[in-house]
């Protein structure tokens, strides 16, 4: 979890520069322990930031050294998501004792992601790294069981969308899924309910004759 820490910085924008400006930046601990300064004014694009107090003997925010990704949260991830993929034909087994392992490995799935999000919030890119987000995102669209943390997920990525810190596209589908789950029109037509005639066929969607232009909105192609 981040805490804030009281700290100025000496600001260079251009060839300009502001000392003691202040600066509450956030700290995290990556996934060996070290606290990692992160300057909001770096987020705001100033060109150069000292952490903290001023000068060039501090640190510098920005660094991709000060900045890391959560590793052991990211591989954790990616294997719960490598997991899914390698067994997702069990899903749609035949088989009762094969859809019954699908359903048990994707509530305790489910159950880990439930913990992430409590204690980190979305796992999104800036946390985790590109593929760890995206499997962040498989576990949810996986979590058929449990809806609300469908809906906890749901949620903290449509936050992270409007930072501009997670994808619209994945969004889509996500809501989609949950609305899907509770019995609701979907809004982009990316949960298919069976293919006919070599054509998918969506769950019920709400306003049809806008379909394609709500999916264009959010990068998804023509059904």
């Amino acid at each position: 979890m981040l805490r804030a820490l009281d700290a100025s910085c000496l600001v260079t924008v251009g060839s300009r520069t502001a000392t003691n400006v202040p600066c509450v930046p956030a700290v995290g601990s990556t996934s060996v322990g070290v606290l990692i300064p992160v300057c909001p004014h770096v987020l705001a694009g100033v060109t150069t930031v000292w952490w903290p107090g001023g000068g060039a003997g501090g640190k510098k925010c920005g660094d991709t050294t000060m900045i890391g990704v959560d590793e052991a949260l990211a591989a954790e991830l990616v294997a719960m998501a490598t997991e899914q993929r390698e067994r997702i034909q069990l899903s749609a087994s035949e088989d009762p004792g094969d859809r019954l392992t699908w359903r048990e490995m994707t509530v305790r799935h489910a159950e880990r992601l439930a913990m992430i999000l409590a204690e980190e919030g979305w796992p999104a890119e800036d946390m985790v790294g590109p593929e760890a987000a995206l499997a962040a995102w498989l576990v949810a669209q996986h979590a058929d069981q449990q809806l609300d943390v469908q809906r906890r997920a749901f949620a903290l990525m449509s936050a992270a969308v409007n930072e501009d810190r997670a994808s619209r596209y994945h969004l889509a589908f996500l809501q989609d899924r949950l609305l899907v789950n509770s019995g609701q029109p979907q809004i982009y037509g990316t949960q298919i309910a069976a293919i006919r005639d070599g054509r998918p066929v969506p769950w019920p969607c709400e306003d049809g004759d806008h379909l394609d232009e709500r999916r264009a909105e959010v990068g998804i192609p023509p059904l």
